[in-house]
């Protein structure tokens, strides 16, 4: 339209008329937002799938209890030692590769979450005990495996955006910071979980808690 316009008022038909528009740059306050949001679903991902972690090995550990073939191998003339051993070394491999795969997605996908790395490469020397302990409470395979689903997953992911929530707000920052020293202590997945929090939202979380006890 504004072509025509300009045709008709310069009296020129063979007039081009383009328009050319440059968005101004994202502001570092849209940045910081888009990585909080990043770090919020990514926290929330790796809950989820690492949940599953946990739930393999109970799974195998509860159901051999169950079905007696500990005993049996046993009987047959195994070794303890050789038995926990081969197990715990094929459980830490087992664990190692979600957390090398993780870690390769990260670089692929050019996620600034170097401490992570760190906290991946130490999770399975933690969950793999965790979840030896954890399978003393159960009986059943089916129960174990659901209920190591469940509750890996309520303890990681959820516990750490409602630990999250708490921190940002003035009238429960202090009472999220003991909830996140108490909830390292209670599952490793928490642990990554946080970490990712921690590095995608680090820089908003100091500027909230600056204002907060400013």
């Amino acid at each position: 339209m504004y072509e025509s316009v300009l045709k008709t008022a310069t009296g020129n038909p063979h007039l081009d008329f383009s328009l050319k528009s440059v968005p101004f740059p994202k502001s570092e306050r849209q940045v910081e937002k888009i990585d909080d949001a990043s770090g919020i679903f990514v926290c929330f991902v790796i809950g989820i799938c690492f949940s599953l972690v946990p739930a393999a090995i109970i799974s195998r550990v509860v159901g051999e209890k169950e079905r007696g073939i500990y005993h049996i191998q046993v009987v047959s003339g195994l070794q303890k030692v050789s038995y926990y051993a081969s197990f715990l070394v094929y459980d830490l491999v087992s664990a190692y590769v979600p957390c090398i795969l993780t870690i390769l997605l990260f670089r692929l996908f050019d996620l600034k979450y170097n401490y992570a790395y760190v906290t991946l490469l130490l999770y399975p020397l933690s969950i793999v005990p965790y979840t030896y302990a954890m399978s003393f409470f159960f009986s059943k395979e089916s129960t174990a495996q659901t209920y190591a689903i469940y509750l890996n997953f309520l303890l990681s992911s959820i516990a750490e955006l409602i630990v999250f929530a708490l921190r940002q707000v003035e009238f429960t920052v202090f009472a999220g910071d003991y909830a996140m020293w108490v909830m390292r202590l209670v599952n490793p997945t928490f642990n990554l979980c946080n970490t990712i929090i921690y590095e995608s939202c680090g820089k908003e979380m100091h500027t909230r808690r600056t204002d907060i006890f400013r």
